[in-house]
């Protein structure tokens, strides 16, 4: 039976694929023979060339090579950060940068965190460790369904140029069969920025303190001028001149009033 060049192309390319699989075996080394027959001579062993058949047969060599190193299954460990000095991943050189840690144990067995680092990476080359911040050692287990935040802090140097790196924060843990394990709990480019005066007299200080003592003195005057259209006006006190009270002189005889009108009379043209 004649059979076209890709198709015996595809049968030398799966006898290969089957003598890597039997690579390991101590038997001797194997031959491939493409004949008219409808195998295929593998060293002593013959594989079928029926489609349904070879298929099959690299199935089962697939999961044969599966079984000889199976890969561990992934961690259920959530983690999320916080950054409550720097939203905008903006942090102040020469001060304190902080990181909250939040872990989730979504599995079902426990986990045990060991510890939490942090590397500074060049921007140019992640492979590049522009600095080794500060690694805490922890002793904490997390129960399946628990929950739990963790602080990491560092001082950074005022060394830092105002540039970009990309920071990388690992947390260290291992589950109980002792199995090791690092996921990044944050993984992104951050800028440094010159720190912020903390002098009292500097010109964003100077600025409140104009803003509060004006307040002060809109409510000062307001109050003030309220106080003064309710306050009553005070009046001077009315001076009336002393009335000589009237004599009553009906009983005084005619004789001794014309006498005493004429000495009265004397006295004040002599004045």
């Amino acid at each position: 039976m004649a059979r076209s060049p890709i198709y015996s192309l595809l049968l030398v390319i799966f006898a290969l694929v089957a003598m890597a699989a039997s690579a390991r075996s101590d038997e001797a080394q194997a031959s491939v023979t493409i004949d008219d027959s409808e195998t295929i001579v593998l060293g002593n062993k013959e594989i079928p060339t029926d489609p349904e058949e070879m298929k099959a047969l690299i199935d089962n060599l697939a999961k044969a090579a599966a079984s000889d190193s199976p890969l561990p299954a992934p961690p259920a460990l959530n983690i999320k950060h916080i950054l409550p000095d720097a939203p905008f991943n903006a942090f102040a050189s020469n001060d304190f940068a902080n990181v909250l840690i939040g872990l989730e144990n979504a599995g079902s067995k426990a986990y045990q965190i060991h510890s939490i680092g942090a590397n500074l990476h060049s921007p140019k080359s992640y492979a590049t460790v522009s600095k080794e911040l500060d690694t805490y050692k922890y002793d904490m287990s997390i129960a399946p369904g628990e929950q739990a935040t963790v602080h990491y802090r560092w001082f950074l140097p005022s060394v830092f140029q105002p540039i970009d790196h990309i920071l990388t924060v690992e947390v260290s843990f291992s589950d109980e069969a002792g199995q090791l394990y690092t996921l990044p709990a944050f993984n992104q480019t951050v800028s440094f920025v010159e720190p912020t005066s903390h002098s009292a007299f500097d010109l964003q200080s100077l600025s409140i303190y104009a803003l509060i003592l004006a307040a002060i003195g809109g409510v000062a005057y307001y109050f003030t001028k309220d106080n003064l259209k309710k306050a009553p006006k005070e009046t001077s006190p009315v001076v009336t001149a002393p009335v000589a009270p009237k004599v009553d002189a009906d009983w005084v005889p005619a004789a001794a009033r014309s006498h005493a009108n004429k000495t009265a009379a004397g006295k004040a043209s002599r004045k």
